[in-house]
């Protein structure tokens, strides 16, 4: 397994991004015209890629705000779940974020992806009220961890 810190213009962070929004796109048909704007950067953001065989199969980038980040874009292929791989980019990104001296992580999730709210319930992060501008989207599921 090869771990790459890197950012979300990264050719293949890109190339698993795409699969992410098609997987989404299939999941809560016709919404995800209101999500996609909070999924795109003006900047390049930080991300981790995480490749077995010089494979890309699992990312996730985090966005810095203030004194904490939000994790995004968290995906892993179809084809390599199951393995652990997404709680090793979670723990990638926490440990990258603490070690650049923020405190907290927050991020949202779908309410009906229920393997995601798993890893993040047991991981140590809380549900919190869901917060801008996840405010009024009612599929949305926040949460908040100390790094």
């Amino acid at each position: 397994m090869q771990v790459h810190k890197t950012n979300t213009v990264d050719s293949s962070f890109l190339e698993l991004e795409k699969l992410l929004d098609h997987e989404l796109q299939d999941e809560f048909p016709g919404e995800m015209e209101a999500y996609a704007p909070h999924n795109k950067f003006k900047s390049p953001i930080k991300a981790i890629v995480i490749s077995l065989d010089q494979i890309p199969v699992a990312c996730g980038a985090f966005k810095e705000i203030q004194d904490h980040v939000e994790i995004k874009r968290m995906f892993v292929h179809p084809d390599h779940r199951g393995k652990g791989l997404s709680k090793t980019v979670l723990t990638q990104l926490e440990q990258w974020a603490s070690t650049l001296g923020y405190q907290y992580a927050i991020l949202e999730t779908g309410d009906s992806l229920f393997k995601a709210i798993q890893l993040y319930t047991s991981t140590g992060y809380q549900k919190i009220p869901n917060y801008p501008p996840y405010t009024h989207l009612s599929r949305s599921v926040c949460f908040k961890k100390h790094i």
